[in-house]
């Protein structure tokens, strides 16, 4: 009996060391936790994460030209990609679509496309943002693929002529193209007369202006009436110039003697050596007025010169008459003035200037 006691005992202690070892409920865990420790403040509830913002919408990106830019495929892309660009005025960008040797190697068709998208160009450019030069590389562009291409050589001449510019020679040089392709067309007869007239010529200038005013003075369209006009001028420009020539009976006589020994020489072409190509020198007499005059315009230009007094130096003389034959130039008096292999005859300051400039 004692025994059973103490068993019962021993069994009632292992069952209270089990439950002393046993993990708490989750409940019974948290409230004996708090029971003993200092009071903290309950976390609070954790705010929304914002909504992530929208990525920005980023500008559309101009198409670059592809493969079929070289003439392969359809070349739609490139195509479609340079008229939204004209459409838009996006100049810079369409001059990058095509590059000039993918613009060659262009089916004729495709090349005749192009080339309207050049002019149109060239025209905005010119006429409605007044950008000249920005136009003239539309122009470049385009006479590259057709050099022939009568609107592109109108735009390019105008573009040369403007003060912004101021490109005589390449006026001259296209306008000569302009005529070969139609001297028939009023406005191409106009361009060459202008150009000419720009450049001191005063002969061609009243050839090509006589015959602009004539071919369309049924229409006395402005065209006309400014080819009159500038007719006009380029005669009162002739007979001044020719004014300005002075001669003398002496001086006559001179030069007809440096004429004869002149023409006992073999003929040759005139070339200069290139240090003497950009040499300027002044044929003039102390008694001429007109030389005088040509001094003081090259001496306002700031270029260095020579001065030769015909008269007083026979060996000028020489050298004034053999230099005219060569380039087939008659001689009528003074004053002469040589810029590089050209000669400007009497005192035309608009030639001079015009010549010095592309000297430098």
């Amino acid at each position: 009996m004692k025994r059973a006691w103490w068993l019962l005992v021993m069994l009632a202690c292992a069952g209270l060391g089990s439950c002393a070892h046993a993990p708490p409920e989750p409940d019974t865990l948290d409230e004996s936790a708090t029971d003993d420790a200092a009071p903290t403040a309950k976390p609070a509830p954790k705010a929304p994460s914002p909504a992530p913002a929208a990525a920005p919408v980023a500008a559309e990106p101009v198409p670059r030209p592809g493969a079929e830019a070289t003439g392969e495929g359809a070349g739609s892309g490139s195509f479609s990609t340079a008229k939204k660009l004209l459409e838009a005025n996006r100049f810079e960008d369409l001059l990058g679509v095509f590059e000039p040797d993918q613009a060659q190697a262009l089916p004729p068709d495709k090349k005749k496309e192009l080339l309207g998208i050049y002019v149109e160009a060239a025209r905005r450019l010119r006429e409605k943002f007044k950008d000249i030069a920005f136009s003239s590389l539309f122009c470049e562009r385009g006479l590259l693929l057709d050099p022939r291409h009568v609107d592109l050589l109108r735009f390019q001449i105008r573009n040369y002529l403007s003060p912004e510019m101021q490109l005589v020679g390449g006026a001259e040089e296209l306008a000569e193209q302009l005529v070969a392709v139609d001297g028939t067309e009023q406005e191409n007869q106009l361009l060459r007369g202008k150009v000419a007239l720009e450049q001191g010529k005063y002969d061609v200038a009243v050839e090509w202006l006589t015959r602009a005013a004539r071919s369309g003075r049924e229409q006395n369209s402005p065209a006309v009436q400014e080819a009159w006009k500038l007719l006009d001028e380029a005669k009162g420009h002739q007979e001044e110039l020719k004014s300005s020539l002075s001669m003398t009976k002496e001086l006559e006589a001179m030069m007809a003697r440096a004429k004869a020994q002149a023409a006992k020489l073999p003929a040759g072409e005139v070339e200069l050596p290139p240090e003497r190509r950009s040499e300027i020198i002044l044929y003039m007499t102390r008694w001429c007025r007109y030389c005088a005059k040509a001094r003081d315009l090259l001496k306002s230009l700031k270029v260095e010169f020579k001065e030769k007094d015909i008269e007083d130096n026979p060996r000028a003389m020489q050298e004034l008459v053999e230099f005219a034959r060569e380039k087939g130039i008659e001689l009528r008096g003074v004053p002469v003035v040589r810029i590089g292999d050209e000669l400007v005859l009497g005192y035309n300051p608009q030639r001079i200037e015009a010549l010095v400039r592309s000297l430098k």
